[in-house]
């Protein structure tokens, strides 16, 4: 199975960005989450659908709980479906031993640990029903293998196909690009 209906958190910019051209074919649709990177966003949205993707953006503060629990049933009920979720939405905060607070390290641990875990138990809920979803969450298939190991199913059930079925011309990176 192919993705199809893909949504990426911190899709806006860097690392997201060019996963999300990288996925881009004139059948995908791609939902690009964004907190802060607004004109970011728009501008990937404009270059997503001049390469002939449908690109959605969805704004949520991934440190607001409320915001991380609607995220996913947002893009599903906009883009009529989805069948992968990348999540990519970090923070890194200029801290260390010496002159972090509560706030900051509370900030880390709900936008790197937390929304990560509540949007893929929402996008496992969504895809509960399915037989075959994206390689990079398992979605449905977590819920039922709660009892094996990583080594049961890494690298060797990962299906990587999805990453090259795209032309050249949505590599982000040059030929030369070293």
């Amino acid at each position: 199975m192919e993705a199809k209906k893909i949504i990426i958190t911190g899709g806006a910019t860097r690392i997201g960005s060019a996963i999300a051209k990288s996925l881009v074919s004139f059948e995908t649709k791609i939902g690009i989450h964004f907190n802060k990177s607004k004109s970011s966003a728009l501008k990937l949205k404009k270059e997503l659908e001049e390469l002939g993707a449908e690109a959605y953006l969805f704004k949520a503060d991934l440190n607001n709980l409320k915001q991380t629990q609607i995220l996913i049933k947002k893009a599903h009920k906009t883009m009529k479906g989805l069948d992968c979720l990348i999540n990519n939405a970090s923070i890194f905060e200029n801290d260390n031993l010496e002159n972090f607070s509560e706030k900051s390290f509370t900030k880390h641990i709900n936008v790197n640990l937390k929304a990560p875990a509540i949007l893929t138990q929402n996008f496992n809920k969504l895809m509960k029903d399915m037989m075959d979803v994206c390689p990079v969450m398992h979605g449905a298939h977590s819920s039922h293998n709660s009892g094996a190991k990583n080594q049961d199913w890494w690298p060797n059930q990962l299906n990587v196909k999805i990453l090259y079925q795209n032309s050249s011309k949505s590599d982000p990176m040059s030929r030369d690009f070293n």
